[in-house]
């Protein structure tokens, strides 16, 4: 079984892989966290944890043109839907250069 931090239920893996790492059975909120989870070991592959860019390595960042944001904010008290937002901004004016956001279910 696998704990999700910070929630305190378990994921109990469902019949759809013979109980061994299949989708877990229990209520919709179950099955997206055990979803979620799986998503972010997927991307923690993907990872890069040095500095591969040559704007990285200097201290006054140059090189860089355009730095960003994202945000996903839940609304209160609705457990399906969120507000997914994209900042992305000029550097090193620092102005606004794009703009997105969406209603997510």
């Amino acid at each position: 079984m696998a704990t999700v931090r910070g929630v305190g239920s378990r994921l109990r893996p469902g019949p759809a892989a013979g109980g061994r790492g299949g989708p877990p059975t229990g209520t919709l909120l179950t099955v997206a966290l055990w979803s979620f989870t799986r998503e972010q070991a997927r991307l923690k592959t993907s990872v890069v944890e040095e500095d591969t860019e040559e704007w990285q390595k200097d201290s006054r960042f140059t090189g860089l043109e355009r730095v960003g944001g994202v945000d996903l904010s839940y609304i209160k008290g609705d457990d399906t839907s969120a507000c997914a937002s994209l900042v992305v901004l000029s550097y090193p004016a620092l102005e606004v250069t794009a703009r997105e956001h969406a209603l997510t279910r």
